[in-house]
Formats: structure tokens, C-alpha cells, sequence
């Protein structure tokens, strides 16, 4: 039985370290990630189920990095 998988993508680290602790008890896969750009490359990888993003980061804001993500052919929902 697979984990779903959340990437979380925020720029303040405390509050990653917090929804992955909150994520990991609920019994969900997580990783974080702290800008647009690292979330891209990610999320390539990670294969995310969820992505629950931030609007405003350094590099690229949670806008730009929506699209970007939306473009990778899977069925990645983001809140």
C-alpha cells in the first residue's frame, strides 16, 4: 500500500518542519522544498500527489511555480 505523497513548498523552513511532522503522523509521504524553483525540479522527481504551496517565495513566486508544475503530465492537485 503507497503513501500519498505531499510536497510541501514554503519559504520559512520552521513552518515545513512543522506540516511535515503533522503530515508524517497522519501517515502520508512528505518532502518540502523552499523556493519555486526547487519545487519544479521536485516535483519531477518526488512525484507529488498534493503540492501545498506558498504564494510568496524567493526565485519564483507560488504562481509562476503553479504553472510549472501543472505542465508535468501527471495528476498533481495543489492547494
Amino acid at each position: 500500500d503507497e503513501k500519498i505523497k505531499v510536497l510541501v513548498i514554503d519559504d520559512e523552513e520552521s513552518f515545513c518542519r512543522y506540516v511535515e511532522m503533522f503530515l508524517q503522523k497522519l501517515g502520508y509521504g512528505q518532502h518540502s522544498v523552499h523556493n519555486g524553483l526547487d519545487a519544479v525540479e521536485n516535483a519531477l522527481h518526488f512525484k507529488p500527489d498534493l503540492v501545498l504551496l506558498d504564494i510568496r517565495m524567493p526565485k519564483m513566486d507560488g504562481i509562476e511555480t503553479i504553472k510549472k508544475v501543472k505542465k508535468i503530465p501527471s495528476n498533481i492537485e495543489v492547494i
